[in-house]
């Protein structure tokens, strides 16, 4: 399920790439275990936060959980 979902989430970050959809593609990398793809999704969503001037302590917080694997 986590892999169909990662899928859909690559989806929308196709459609549209903004903060809270690189963000949802980290977070499920994460759970699948795949470190390099998480960690650039989340680096990628904070990048695109800052841009916009929105938080991302949570998507620091999930980077700094990627980079202790």
């Amino acid at each position: 399920l986590l892999q169909e979902a990662c899928r859909w989430a690559l989806s929308s970050v196709d459609q549209d790439s903004n903060y809270m959809n690189n963000d949802t593609a980290a977070a499920l990398y994460f759970k699948l275990g795949k470190k390099k793809k998480a960690t650039h999704y989340a680096e990628e969503a904070i990048r695109l936060a800052k841009e916009n001037d929105q938080d991302y302590s949570e998507t620091k917080k999930l980077l700094d959980k990627i980079n202790a694997m």
